[in-house]
């Protein structure tokens, strides 16, 4: 436990409501009869989407302990308030169910004895061809200053125990999210959430280093937050920043020149062929998406699934375009829930739930029950 609850009648609802999401769809009874041709028996309307156990509890914290309970390169998931999903006519109510609430992610780096916030942000109304990456230290900034009612995130932390590099881990973030500070953006502001996968393989990571290295800011792939995270998380696991790398790379003289001051990791570490969350099929999109709004399908297919998703999609025209609308692979700011609660074979590390982050006037302190502060009180008095 935190310590932490959320103080109801200052952010307007209690902690399992705010996890669940009445999930509007037209012609119910098409949809009963998916799921049951499935073997799902979905609980209700409003399932809960957001609770990692799917409980509908959260370990919370107020904005304030951000720094106490975070390491470098945990991820932020920031969450939609809006408890209301529909399936209908309106594209762009099809995009928000499909998003399923989860809108930015930040990274964090710990740097120089501070805590700070790493993302890509965009002041209102603009859309530059790129963009630097944006650096906020935490214990200055009031998430309710820019994010309004959308201010309160996950924080989920990556645990890559096979991985070499995770003993660097906090290092090898520090420096590639110092070299990865400039980022080109998806043309299309309307569709950013669709914007390709920038990488499948280990030679195309090293493609992208090598690009970072060299500071050829126009040609490498446009991003967006997610991607520019996962793209961070990628580079720190498998490409090692040690002289031995830079020179396989063929960017020699601008790690010496340009990256001189960025931290030398040990010499022995060499690049790791295997990438650690591999960008999402539509296939795996649509199966997440069910997942996550069913439950309770450990026994049904993938290929059932994706199947009974498309049966749906066949009566629902708009679903069929927002499917057909998307790139072969992608990746969309929630996928660390997705992977906690079902992690995909080809995803090669684990990540922890360290908590739920709200602005501060939204916690209070958790009362502790009388029985338990009786016994205490008994213990300290027998020390």
């Amino acid at each position: 436990m935190s310590g932490w609850k959320l103080n109801e009648k200052a952010f307007g609802t209690n902690e399992q409501d705010f996890c669940t999401s009445e999930l509007s769809i037209q012609n119910p009874a098409l949809v009963n009869q998916i799921f049951s041709y499935l073997q799902i028996n979905p609980t209700s309307n409003v399932p809960d989407i957001l609770s990692p156990n799917r409980d509908g509890l959260l370990k919370i914290y107020p904005y304030s302990k951000i720094a106490e309970i975070t390491e470098s390169g945990d991820i932020l998931v920031f969450l939609e308030p809006d408890q209301k999903l529909e399936l209908n006519n309106d594209s762009k109510n099809v995009t928000k169910a499909v998003k399923q609430r989860g809108w930015h992610n930040d990274l964090i780096v710990k740097r120089d004895g501070k805590t700070f916030q790493y993302g890509l942000w965009l002041p209102s109304g603009q859309w530059p061809i790129n963009k630097e990456i944006s650096r906020r230290d935490c214990t200055m900034t009031n998430p309710n200053d820019e994010w309004g009612d959308r201010g309160q995130f996950h924080i989920f932390r990556p645990r890559a125990t096979e991985f070499p590099l995770f003993q660097s881990f906090a290092q090898q973030i520090r420096g590639w999210t110092e070299i990865y500070k400039t980022v080109n953006l998806p043309v299309d502001r309307t569709r950013w959430e669709y914007d390709p996968a920038d990488f499948h393989t280990s030679d195309e990571i090293k493609e992208v280093a090598s690009l970072l290295i060299r500071q050829e800011i126009s040609s490498i792939p446009p991003a967006f937050c997610a991607q520019w995270v996962l793209t961070i998380l990628t580079l720190a696991l498998c490409i090692p920043l040690n002289d031995s790398c830079m020179a396989e790379l063929g960017v020699n003289k601008e790690w010496n020149s340009i990256w001189s001051h960025i931290e030398r990791c040990k010499a022995d570490f060499t690049f790791n062929p295997i990438l650690p969350v591999v960008p999402y099929s539509i296939t795996d999109v649509i199966n997440a998406l069910v997942f996550n709004y069913t439950g309770n399908q450990s026994c049904i297919s993938r290929g059932m699934l994706a199947m009974g998703m498309s049966m749906l999609a066949l009566f629902k025209p708009e679903i069929t375009q927002e499917i057909g609308g998307m790139p072969e692979t992608s990746v969309l700011p929630i996928f660390p829930l997705w992977e906690y609660r079902k992690k995909r074979c080809t995803t090669k590390i684990d990540f922890k739930y360290i908590g739920t982050v709200f602005p501060d006037e939204a916690c209070i302190k958790q009362t502790a029950p009388a029985s338990l502060l009786l016994s205490t009180n008994i213990l300290d008095d027998i020390l």
